[in-house]
């Protein structure tokens, strides 16, 4: 719930974050029906009306003159995309071998730039 932004546009069915957010706050059996819908999309996506993965085009104008379209999805399919993301990075970061900084935290350049000067001080070159 905590990355879905606040101020954009609704879906087709006119849900908004911001009201999603406010079931998820009332009760524990909103939350749960709302788990279950996303438990739904992830697990038996056949299931899901196709009329209900479709995006409202919104073209706005440039100020050259051309246009720039912005298709706005449904908020459920934003937090099924971010679920389905954070499962397969928890995944991803099991098989992944520990000299693979980059994509696995905060800061991960950081650490990388120091994991590099730390073996070449150890004496670590060219796959020695």
């Amino acid at each position: 719930m905590k990355s879905i932004k606040r101020g954009r546009g609704c879906g087709p069915s006119g849900l908004s974050g911001e009201v999603l957010k406010q079931l998820w706050k009332s009760q524990p059996r909103t939350r749960e029906k709302i788990t279950d819908t996303i438990d739904m999309f992830v697990n038996r996506p056949e299931s899901i009306d196709n009329n209900f993965l479709c995006s409202l085009l919104h073209c706005i104008p440039k100020p050259n003159g051309g246009i720039r379209p912005i298709a706005v999805e449904e908020v459920f399919l934003k937090l099924v995309n971010k679920v389905v993301c954070d499962i397969l990075m928890q995944r991803t970061y099991k098989k992944l071998h520990n000299n693979q900084f980059c994509i696995k935290s905060e800061n991960s350049q950081i650490i990388a730039v120091k994991a590099l000067k730390d073996n070449i001080k150890a004496g670590y070159h060219n796959g020695e």
